[in-house]
């Protein structure tokens, strides 16, 4: 197979929680400390946490593919955790692509699985709250969602 899963993911924590990250949909570029990052103004603006990595790929090209559960708080009270993709090529680290997961949901894991050249499906294990459950209940319910990457980008599956 082209994608070589690996569990040492970890090593690159330091290095991702330190990158540029383009906040997820904006076109908001700014730089994480310690996996943290504030942007824009208080009225319009808002907070980014890198939570953790969550899993990671070693690519045909050389690279590593990190993801990452990455929450965005803009005001509100919703809590948006999206799955980050990362590209680590010796010690540069680029933010790929973002793609939104839940609201107040918490990640556990990601694994691709190869579709061809450069591509592969990305599943992604996360907890959210049963259907009736308050937003601020604890997520216990186990659920998945697969999205397709290609070229370093999640594209929205069609149906």
């Amino acid at each position: 197979s082209d994608l070589a899963p690996f569990t040492d993911f970890n090593t690159y924590d330091a290095q991702v929680k330190n990158a540029l990250i383009t906040v997820p949909d904006t076109n908001i570029k700014i730089s994480m400390v310690d996996g943290r990052a504030s942007y824009g103004t208080l009225s319009d603006g808002g907070d980014v946490t890198l939570i953790r990595l969550i899993g990671g790929e070693k690519t045909p090209t050389g690279s590593t593919h990190i993801f990452a559960d990455i929450a965005v708080q803009s005001g509100g009270t919703g809590v948006f955790h999206y799955i980050g993709l990362f590209e680590v090529k010796g010690d540069t680290v680029t933010h790929l692509s973002s793609y939104f997961i839940g609201d107040r949901v918490s990640l556990s894991s990601a694994r691709a699985v190869p579709k061809g050249a450069n591509a592969y499906t990305l599943t992604v294990a996360y907890l959210d709250r049963k259907e009736g459950d308050a937003l601020a209940e604890e997520p216990t319910l186990a659920k998945e969602v697969s999205v397709e990457v290609k070229n370093g980008l999640f594209v929205e599956n069609s149906l």
